[in-house]
């Protein structure tokens, strides 16, 4: 018989998670204490059981929104992080769990990311105009960099020759500063609302010497940072800016070969550019790399929601914002931003 339990402390999780080699799940347990001290969200992770035995998992955040109203999301603010089992009737148990659970917390959708195609869920709302990219690595990123083509390899280069410096490090309290001094600033300048600091400093004391910063520099001033967690051989880059007045120093690309180079000399085998939508200018800057696409798979029950910035609705909010001093955008946006998964 087929029992689903939530669970409360990871024995269980770490269990199941590292009998499947899951990298994001075994980094969701770190995921549930950050993402619920840095914005209030409540977790709820399911197991499934089978008698003693741990057949299946997922962890779900409880969302309550004033703009948006409430959802389910397996997981906010990252890719991936949705059931994982080998057991098609634990699968179905799990979403038929939070199924009920999205109904007694009177949630308008819930929304399960996917990192690949899940059939039994293939009854439900699917969505996959965004895709991750994923770039192999060597140990000598003088290897990788000879393996580019002509043009890339130029590109490299150029930001170098006009003075443009970037080194990678430790994710200090000072360096998480340098970064979200770049990050908020860069949202403004998109019309999106910056996430809380707090995401990035709990990140960081989480995964301690699993996070590194990149920060690239121009004449002294900082011009771009990338924040880079590694786990079990994948390097992954969940946030990254330039900004956008050094854009024809290529900043962008000093930035991204310095924290490959540096993924390379710490033995990662792969590197997770994060994802973009399909054939947008971040997709395709990504690609040149060599990266190879991946679909996510976000399946949803309930009333899926459009907050992308493509929504119309938005069009004039996201005018206003770009508008807005910096220092306004990082009191608001946090508001905002912990509505926005």
């Amino acid at each position: 018989m087929m029992e689903i339990r939530e669970l409360s402390e990871p024995s269980e999780w770490n269990r199941f998670v590292d009998a499947r080699a899951s990298l994001h799940h075994s980094w969701c347990w770190e995921w549930r204490t950050i993402i619920a001290s840095a914005f209030g969200h409540e977790p709820h992770y399911l197991g499934a059981f089978r008698g003693n035995e741990c057949v299946g998992i997922l962890p779900l955040f409880f969302i309550k929104s004033v703009l948006f109203g409430k959802a389910l999301v397996s997981v906010p603010y990252l890719n991936g992080g949705g059931i994982l089992t080998d057991d098609v009737d634990a699968g179905r148990a799990l979403l038929q769990r939070a199924e009920e659970l999205r109904n007694e917390l009177g949630c308008r959708y819930l929304e399960l990311r996917q990192l690949g195609e899940i059939p039994f869920l293939g009854h439900l709302e699917v969505r996959t105009h965004k895709a991750s990219m994923l770039l192999p690595l060597k140990s000598d990123p003088e290897l990788l960099f000879n393996s580019f083509n002509k043009k890339l390899r130029s590109q490299i280069r150029r930001p170098e020759k006009d003075g443009v410096t970037a080194d990678s490090g430790p994710a200090t309290a000072d360096r998480v500063s340098e970064f979200y001094s770049v990050y908020s600033k860069n949202m403004r300048d998109l019309g999106t609302p910056v996430f809380t600091k707090r995401f990035p400093e709990l990140t960081a004391e989480h995964f301690r010497d699993r996070c590194r910063l990149t920060i690239a520099r121009h004449e002294g001033k900082i011009i771009g940072a990338g924040f880079v967690v590694i786990t079990g051989g994948l390097a992954e880059i969940p946030w990254a800016s330039t900004l956008r007045e050094f854009n024809h120093l290529s900043a962008n690309m000093a930035l991204y070969w310095q924290v490959i180079k540096d993924c390379c000399f710490l033995n990662a085998e792969s590197f997770d550019f994060g994802r973009s939508s399909l054939d947008s200018g971040t997709y395709r800057f990504k690609a040149q790399w060599g990266a190879n696409s991946r679909p996510l798979y976000w399946y949803y029950t309930g009333e899926a929601p459009n907050i992308t910035p493509t929504n119309s609705t938005f069009s004039l909010p996201i005018k206003i914002w770009r508008q807005l001093p910096v220092t306004l955008t990082n009191v608001i946006g946090p508001i905002v931003a912990r509505s926005i998964p």
